[in-house]
């Protein structure tokens, strides 16, 4: 029963990370928010993972994070997808409507999350 209630308590922590983090995103919208919440989503990953495979130790998650910080500020990529979901989102929206496709994509997160960490009470 520890060890159930140490591995809800692992990714409720992570959770409750992640949420802070992307409130102080979405509230502040910068950089360090931005970053904050980034790190968050890698650090419930890496918890994630961590509860599927025992092998994976926690001493990989800081080499991790520093690949991250190295690779942050090349965001062409990640810019140039953004754009082409941009436009898309301001070419059709007169066909899709008002929707805030933004909020829903949180909530349908949210949900799958939900419904994905059940597997960690149920197994």
């Amino acid at each position: 029963m520890a060890f159930y209630c140490t591995r809800i308590k692992n990714i409720g922590i992570c959770l409750m990370f992640l949420g802070l983090s992307t409130m102080l995103m979405h509230g502040t919208l910068r950089y360090y928010g931005q970053w904050l919440d980034e790190i968050g989503l890698i650090v419930l990953s890496f918890e994630s993972l961590k509860q599927l495979d025992k092998r994976l130790k926690y001493i990989f998650l800081p080499p991790i994070l520093g690949i991250y910080f190295m690779f942050t500020e090349n965001f062409l990529v990640f810019f140039s997808l953004a754009f082409i979901f941009w436009f898309i989102d301001q070419t059709f929206c007169k066909y899709i409507g008002d929707t805030q496709y933004h909020a829903l994509w949180h909530i349908s997160t949210c949900i799958a999350m939900f419904y994905g960490y059940l597997n960690f009470i149920i197994e």
